[in-house]
């Protein structure tokens, strides 16, 4: 797929591929009820005891406690006795929403999240932290779902409700920035993902004092954004510093420090580095099968860098194995609408049209293109990346005016998403000038080459 997106810098353009992103950073350490939970990060200690929040005072529609020096009437009693039971019941709900998602059960997951949200809502007020966490919860399932959006603004109502209960600055505020951070990048809001990122990793600093895991992982997520805007030696600088945190804190088995070496992996990819990335993404494998081979989307992402990285040293049958396996893992995690399954669904017409199969590579690339169509945001660039492969197809197979015509709507988006010097538009500019060539455009064709060269 000659001149197609891909993020590799030094790799050849014939063989271009949506990279698997870096995983969000899984679970902190925390000892509150959500722990175990996939997605972003948790927070820390937010519901501290169920019991303890039953034994609060009673507290106004903003959250805020009352105060009297008065006994407590009859009715406040039995308020009080309400709200307790529905925080016991809440937190039920919450360690069945966990262990159904560790079955893979997600609809459930979110039904009993969902609950104990209301609950929570009901016994304490609106702008309480547990109220908070569930948002959080949610919002960290959204995230593993996929549904971006949705959990972008999960974790902007959490923003306001901790703030509201917590003040401006505590660790979990930090938390939830890191974790809108992260689901920034995945929507390729690049930006503002910066800018959420250094503001958590700030506050860290401030109201911790210190680096631990929480801060390490954070660390990786802003690597994983400046990988995106083709910042690849800060990207890498960073990356390697959190690595060294998560080994030091976790040690090299712990999920936060997998999750570190898939995001060095990457970085490695995008740098054109292919032999250090698939020896990272191997050594994260190797990690996965020592520790019972359970399927999960890291681990089905690891497999997913290991086949790119493998395709790429040039063993496509050791590929296309290692591919399939990431697939069926995915589907079977994350089901076949998820942005993980389109991944590999592209990943897999890069091998077929590497066998010189350009027909079938087609049809697998409308089926990654229409489940990005409706789980990504139109200017996202895992859609471009579909879209410029779609066109390197058109071309290969005699539809070269159709294949500019693609090109050209996908460079307009990239230059506003990324800028005009990323490595993807270079990419975008030289699969152009192929086309261009064979439709005997040469005085165009030649124009785009001072650009592409600047870029590179």
């Amino acid at each position: 797929m000659g001149g197609g997106a891909s993020k590799k810098k030094g790799v050849d353009a014939k063989k271009p591929v949506k990279i698997k992103a870096p995983q969000p950073q899984p679970v902190a350490e925390s000892v509150s009820p959500f722990s175990g939970h996939p997605g972003g990060l948790e927070p820390q200690n937010v519901v501290r005891d169920e019991a303890k929040l039953s034994e609060e005072k009673p507290r106004d529609v903003k959250g805020e406690a009352i105060s009297s020096s008065q006994p407590e009437p009859g009715e406040d009693r039995a308020k009080k006795e309400s709200a307790s039971k529905a925080l016991t019941e809440a937190l039920r709900c919450t360690e069945e929403a966990t262990r159904r998602m560790l079955a893979h059960d997600t609809t459930r997951a979110v039904e009993l999240h969902e609950q104990a949200l209301k609950m929570r809502r009901e016994a304490v007020g609106p702008q309480h932290e547990a109220v908070a966490a569930s948002l959080s919860s949610l919002a960290n399932l959204s995230l593993y779902l996929g549904r971006y959006p949705t959990a972008a603004d999960q974790y902007r109502q959490a923003l306001g409700v901790y703030k509201e209960a917590l003040g401006p600055e505590h660790k979990n505020i930090a938390i939830t920035l890191s974790n809108l951070g992260e689901v920034l990048r995945k929507q390729c809001k690049l930006g503002e993902a910066e800018q959420r990122l250094n503001e958590a990793l700030a506050m860290f600093m401030k109201v911790y004092g210190k680096e631990d895991s929480a801060f390490a992982a954070t660390m990786n997520n802003l690597a994983g954004v400046l990988e995106a805007q083709g910042k690849y030696e800060a990207a890498l600088d960073l990356a390697k510093r959190a690595l060294t945190l998560q080994h030091n804190f976790l040690g090299e088995k712990h999920e936060h420090t997998l999750a570190g070496k898939m995001v060095l992996s990457n970085i490695y990819i995008s740098m054109g580095e292919i032999r250090l990335a698939e020896t990272t993404a191997r050594q994260v494998v190797e990690v996965h099968e020592r520790l019972g081979g359970e399927e999960s989307q890291a681990f089905a992402a690891a497999l997913s860098n290991l086949a790119y990285c493998t395709q790429m040293l040039g063993s496509v049958d050791d590929a296309e194995a290692i591919l399939r396996r990431a697939m069926s893992m995915d589907e079977a995690v994350s089901g076949s609408q998820h942005p993980n399954s389109a991944t590999d669904t592209h990943n897999a017409a890069v091998l077929v049209q590497m066998r010189g199969d350009t027909a079938e590579a087609m049809k697998l690339l409308e089926a990654c293109k229409s489940v990005d169509l409706a789980t990504l945001e139109a200017d996202h660039l895992d859609q471009i990346i579909t879209s410029n492969n779609i066109a390197w197809c058109n071309h290969g197979l005699g539809d070269s005016s159709e294949a500019l015509e693609i090109y050209k709507a996908n460079l307009s988006t990239q230059e506003k998403v990324l800028g005009g010097d990323h490595p993807i538009v270079a990419e975008t500019l030289n699969g152009m000038a192929s086309v261009m060539g064979a439709l005997g455009m040469a005085e165009e064709e030649y124009k785009l080459y001072p650009r592409i060269l600047s870029i590179q």
